[in-house]
């Protein structure tokens, strides 16, 4: 049987504009390093400017909702909002 390899991506709380700075720039390389298969959020994305961030980092994404976040994940429904 063949391999398949993917490019899985999961992250959580990304609500952070006034500490941006704070994040390591590895970390930064790392996220922005290519195009995963699947990004999985985990929640508090917040705001749209996140959004667009998500979507830009992977073919398919699936959002939960956080604590932070409305309730409908930015207008979609939560847990069933696939790209």
């Amino acid at each position: 049987m063949d391999m398949v390899e993917y490019r899985l991506l999961i992250i959580s709380d990304l609500h952070i504009h006034d500490r941006v700075d704070e994040i390591p720039a590895e970390f930064i390389d790392i996220l922005r390093s290519g195009s995963y298969e699947v990004v999985a959020h985990a929640g508090d994305l917040v705001d749209p400017d996140v959004l667009s961030l998500v979507k830009s980092l992977g073919k398919r994404q699936y959002i939960v909702k956080g604590n932070m976040d409305s309730s409908t994940c930015l207008g979609k429904p939560c847990l069933r909002w696939a790209m």
